[in-house]
């Protein structure tokens, strides 16, 4: 199932794929920002756009390291709980220019926060671990997980999303 959604509501569609084409045919001339998870389909049609801006969905990485907490209780205890921290800003915003403040005051030093968390653990995480790959992911995704920064209207997550597709 695809699904789009904003705060109007979502959008669904049933295909027989996960190809990155339903994407592109999905979105049509639409320009502007997309959030998604760190599907390779995505970046296959987006990631050299002019005209779309790839977005990266903060729960997903956090999921990464919480699937990973088990064996690496100590390790990922900050960088889960600076990441908690993201969500509990987003909650007070009370509008687009109120979320863009917080965004700027609050929510930026914390990303960089976890930036810094990002490279120390780089370092020291075993090769092929499950802590070095979690590391990866939001390494490699970071410029789409920073761009919520710069713009209010851009979500955090796309819980929204995944949300509308278990209640459908």
């Amino acid at each position: 199932m695809w699904v789009m959604s904003n705060a109007a509501g979502s959008f669904y569609q049933f295909e027989p794929t996960r190809s990155g084409d339903i994407a592109k045919e999905l979105l049509g001339s639409y320009e502007g920002p997309i959030l998604t998870d760190g599907y390779g389909g995505y970046k296959k049609h987006f990631k050299k756009s002019k005209k779309i801006v790839m977005s990266y969905c903060w729960a997903h990485a956090r999921r990464k390291f919480t699937d990973i907490q088990k064996n690496y209780p100590e390790e990922v205890k900050q960088i889960v709980k600076l990441i908690s921290k993201l969500s509990k800003i987003e909650h007070k915003a009370r509008s687009y220019e109120h979320l863009q403040e917080l965004r700027t005051e609050k929510s930026t030093p914390i990303v960089e926060k976890i930036k810094e968390w990002l490279m120390e653990t780089k370092v020291k995480a075993r090769p092929e671990s499950g802590l070095e790959k979690a590391n990866n992911y939001s390494m490699n995704h970071w410029n789409g997980l920073t761009k919520f920064l710069k713009d209010p209207k851009i979500p955090l997550t796309n819980n929204e999303a995944e949300r509308a597709v278990r209640q459908s």
